[in-house]
């Protein structure tokens, strides 16, 4: 049989048909393409691949026909807009006489979501979905050099499910999860998408923010009270949520260190639980007279300010 090369003909190999049914059974995708970007030759793995790229007999994305060298990785999307992740060998090869090129094309899709959703793992709290503290250490530097370009402070709200404890010894863990689901709910609805939230422990939230208007953080604040008002209201559960909250702000300048930072929030928020000193009340037990999410304040520092909210 004729060694067959890269400047082989395939159309002239002895055994031509015999090789071209190993590459037409080839579980990888194996396409020859003209200097015109359209395929000359596809294999029936790279048939099903360009049925999913491209439309009839139109030529290949520029990004895959156009690709050099012995690995690049591409990510593109298919006919209904979801992406796909190629890696493309090519080679220039003749094929029946006029110069093309060969690529040999994996897909990747599968192992990079794979790889993606262990990272998620990872770095994700599993009965939130928000970060856990890994993933929070992970992003929140470059959060905070973000805002340092911008010349804003990074503010740290460090959130606190009261009575968790409680919760859970009177009517079961589930509920317990429940509640914990409910407030990161909460965190999800009031905080904007490209803020940081994580569950940093067994009760305990950190969000993130860029102080990019003034008055955002008080925002903030009422939103999260009218939110929880809102739920407890209309929550038909045995349980009020109730939550506190310390904030700490990050000066644009410094280098940020986020156990620091975090450490003051967390200190601010004590210092409010402990002035405040409220049970968590269950539903038809006699209330107190405070408005729903009152809110009490204390000033422990020019850039610290501890808050708690009730669902009373």
């Amino acid at each position: 049989m004729k060694r067959i090369t890269t400047n082989g003909d395939w159309a002239t190999v002895a055994e031509g048909p015999v090789f071209k049914a190993i590459v037409d059974m080839h579980p990888e995708s194996i396409l020859v393409v003209g200097d015109d970007g359209k395929p000359l030759y596809a294999n029936a793995s790279a048939a099903d691949l360009l049925s999913r790229l491209v439309d009839g007999e139109d030529r290949l994305p520029d990004a895959m026909s156009l690709s050099t060298g012995d690995g690049t990785r591409l990510t593109l999307s298919d006919l209904t807009g979801a992406e796909i992740v190629l890696a493309v060998r090519t080679q220039p090869i003749r094929w029946h006489g006029r110069h093309a090129r060969l690529l040999y094309v994996t897909d990747e899709t599968y192992q990079t979501r794979r790889h993606e959703s262990l990272e998620r793992l990872a770095y994700s709290d599993h009965l939130t979905g928000l970060y856990n503290r890994r993933g929070l250490d992970l992003v929140a530097e470059h959060h905070a050099l973000v805002a340092a370009r911008a010349g804003e402070h990074v503010v740290a709200f460090f959130i606190d499910l009261d009575g968790l404890k409680h919760i859970n010894d009177t009517f079961g863990h589930q509920t317990g999860d429940e509640a914990l689901v409910e407030l990161a709910s909460v965190i999800c609805a009031v905080f904007r998408d490209s803020d940081i939230k994580a569950r940093v422990g067994g009760d305990e939230f950190v969000v993130l923010v860029n102080e990019d208007a003034p008055g955002r953080v008080d925002h903030l604040l009422a939103r999260i009270s009218t939110e929880v008002d809102k739920r407890n209201a209309a929550a038909a559960r045995d349980h009020t949520l109730s939550i506190s909250i310390g904030i700490a702000r990050h000066e644009p300048k410094a280098s940020l260190d986020i156990g620091k930072l975090l450490a003051e929030a967390d200190q601010s928020m004590y210092d409010a639980k402990r002035r405040a000193d409220l049970p968590t009340v269950r539903r038809g037990e006699q209330q107190r007279s405070t408005p729903v999410a009152d809110v009490q304040a204390s000033v422990t520092g020019p850039s610290n300010l501890a808050l708690m909210f009730l669902g009373l």
